[in-house]
């Protein structure tokens, strides 16, 4: 685990500075947002996996902030909601502790919250900062459906 964790780092770094190299050579910003938004992408997918999130279909990976417009830039923290289901186990709150060190190990400058759609939308409720991030979230993968359970009890109409 801790091999393929280290091959990851190093792929990241090498992207990253691949992406440099096109910065500097003036390539267009558009496109190496892009790419690197795709990167990551694929880079969590597969962390997700490898923790068995996918297993039970009790979690969703949501990108927010600029990450989730789709606007990461190369040196920005990357922000993540781990949402779930409303009763979890052990087991698998810890492969969503694991998936967060696996993150952190691997290179990701990651700021995250675990919780329920429930507890979110409640904090929304409070915090105004919050309902700003969902606004711009995308699904990066797992249980769609609590993404749109979220966006439903965080709408207007419903706070």
């Amino acid at each position: 685990m801790k091999n393929d964790n280290l091959v990851f780092k190093q792929t990241i770094k090498q992207f990253k500075d691949e992406l440099c190299t096109e910065f500097h050579q003036k390539g267009n910003i558009v496109t190496l947002t892009r790419k690197l938004v795709s990167f990551i992408d694929e880079i969590l997918y597969t962390l997700f996996q490898k923790n068995n999130l996918h297993l039970g279909n009790k979690f969703c990976l949501l990108a927010l902030g600029s990450y989730g417009r789709h606007e990461l830039q190369l040196h920005s923290d990357i922000d993540l909601l781990l949402l779930h289901t409303e009763r979890i186990s052990k087991t698998h709150s810890q492969r969503a502790q694991a998936f967060i060190q696996d993150c952190w190990d691997v290179g990701l400058e990651v700021s995250h919250q675990i919780t329920t759609v429930s507890a979110c939308a409640d904090l929304a409720s409070k915090d105004l900062s919050v309902i700003s991030s969902i606004l711009d979230m995308h699904l990066i993968c797992g249980r769609g459906t609590l993404m749109e359970e979220l966006r439903y009890q965080t709408h207007t109409l419903h706070m």
